[in-house]
């Protein structure tokens, strides 16, 4: 092989790598919030909540409120008229995910 396609091969390397990271990096600065499983006979869910490093997973029953806090963000949990609400709050209150699950 020549210069120029060890050139050109190295570049597509770091280029695909740089990419990658890239891609991994902004998926976890994503707030995210997902309901892994309904618990229908408990009236519960099962959930996970991420943002930038920050990662939880518990379960809530309807009637019940759950809260964490890291780095100024604030996860929350609370269930109110047969619904569960489900939040991530920056330090200044804004609402940075938000899911609702109804129960009944």
């Amino acid at each position: 092989m020549n210069t120029k396609t060890k050139l050109f091969i190295v570049l597509l390397v770091i280029g695909i790598g740089g990419g990658l990271v890239y891609t991994q990096w902004k998926k976890q600065n994503k707030p995210r919030i997902k309901v892994n499983q309904y618990l229908k006979e408990k009236k519960a869910i099962q959930f996970e909540m991420s943002y930038k490093g920050a990662a939880f997973s518990d379960t809530i029953q309807y009637g019940q409120t759950w809260r964490k806090e890291k780095d100024g963000v604030r996860f929350l949990a609370s269930s109110k008229d047969g619904v569960i609400y489900l939040f991530i709050k920056d330090a200044k209150g804004a609402i940075l995910a938000q899911k609702v699950v109804l129960l009944f």
